[in-house]
Order: structure tokens, then C-alpha cells, then sequence
């Protein structure tokens, strides 16, 4: 991982590459992490930080960063809401009576 000065010194180009080199290895932490492999859970969210700080400099050069169509994120996925259907509650139709 790069320190910060030295992101802020990167062009676009070295930018790019530390963001694919980020992504795979947080692909890593995470499967790592889901077979008991890894015994740091930190890593995970000390490495979604460094990309977001990568994203940010990229950010700050004008250009928005481009996704690789190779590697797609849970955040290019589109939400959709999940709506729990309830049953509607059953009413008790009682008898007017008639006077």
C-alpha cells in the first residue's frame, strides 16, 4: 500500500493500476476471511479504505474513475428494495342486527 503523499504524487495511470492491485487483494481478504483463513477481520476495512482513498485521488484529478467490466463491485449493482408482503389482517365480519 501507498502512503498518502505518494497517491497525491501518482498520475492517473499509476492510480488506476494500485486501484486493480487494491481490488484484488481485498477479493483476497475477504475470501481469506470467510474460510477462517485470516485471523484479522481489520484488514478487510483497512483495505476498503485505501481504495476509497485511491478513488478519492482519482476523483480530485477530474476524471471519474472507470470500472473495470472484469470487476464488478457490489455498488455497480443496482438496489433494489426488498418488500416483505404481509397478510392482510383478517377481519371479523360480524352480523348487524336489524332493529
Amino acid at each position: 500500500m501507498l502512503s498518502i503523499q505518494e497517491l497525491r504524487s501518482s498520475n492517473r495511470k499509476e492510480l488506476l493500476q494500485e486501484l486493480e492491485k487494491a481490488r484484488k487483494e481485498m477479493l483476497k481478504v475477504r475470501i481469506s476471511l470467510k474460510t477462517k483463513h485470516e485471523k484479522d477481520t481489520s484488514k478487510a476495512g483497512k483495505t476498503k479504505r485505501y481504495i476509497a482513498q485511491i478513488l478519492t485521488m482519482l476523483k480530485g484529478l477530474g476524471n471519474a474513475p472507470v470500472v473495470s467490466t472484469s470487476e464488478k463491485t457490489v455498488a455497480d449493482k443496482p438496489v433494489v428494495a426488498k418488500v416483505a408482503k404481509k397478510a392482510a389482517p383478517k377481519v371479523k365480519k360480524t352480523a348487524k342486527k336489524q332493529a
